[in-house]
């Protein structure tokens, strides 16, 4: 078998079915992971001070952006259904080119280590702005809408599980109301501008 040949049946063999077993818990990380930063990005721009004196955060942190740009390499490979024919895609090109033209860019953006970027930079960037910049890593969340899609469980199963996201996605639009009107009332409580 020449080399060529070799080659091309390995990068044919790492491709992802929606209900592989790999890739359901690969998603499921990406969300646990997802869920955790949004929750502690809104809290760190509240909280600074109490999030700094944390040390293990900048390396669970670091973890977390390399988990999001592997997950960039598992997405050019993850086999997807087509919406017009309910059949599923296979070709390397199209779901390359598909993923290319939705979510590559924004997954990109937050896989990106912007703590790294800004020293690259010389530090001109103030740490406001690269949390601000983190908050592209929670749209990582509507991965889980998806999942649910391909879950293979009776109906009802599934709609109480939609029912259980639309709970949480309250509770976590709770959390960044609540985060944001500590930063702008300043800490203490009170309205804006008193």
């Amino acid at each position: 078998m020449s080399q060529k040949v070799l080659k091309k049946s390995c990068w044919e063999n790492f491709t992802f079915y929606p209900t592989d077993k790999f890739k359901i818990y690969w998603d499921m990380l990406i969300i646990v992971l997802s869920i955790w930063n949004s929750i502690l990005i809104p809290y760190e721009l509240a909280f600074p001070v109490i999030v700094e004196e944390e040390k293990a955060l900048p390396v669970f942190d670091y973890f977390i952006d390399a988990a999001f740009a592997f997950d960039i390499v598992i997405n050019f490979r993850s086999v997807y259904y087509d919406p017009k024919t309910e059949s599923l895609v296979t070709d390397g090109n199209k779901i390359a080119w598909r993923y290319l033209q939705g979510r590559f860019w924004i997954d990109l953006l937050a896989s990106l280590p912007l703590e790294m970027i800004a020293i690259l930079f010389g530090g001109r960037v103030s740490d406001e702005t690269l949390k601000i910049f983190g908050m592209f890593k929670l749209v990582r969340l509507l991965r889980l809408g998806r999942m649910i899609t391909y879950m293979k469980v009776n109906r009802s199963f599934k709609f109480s599980m939609k029912l259980i996201q639309l709970m949480f996605m309250l509770l976590l639009i709770l959390h960044w109301i609540s985060c944001f009107w500590y930063i702008t009332t300043g800490g203490t409580g009170k309205k804006f501008g008193e």
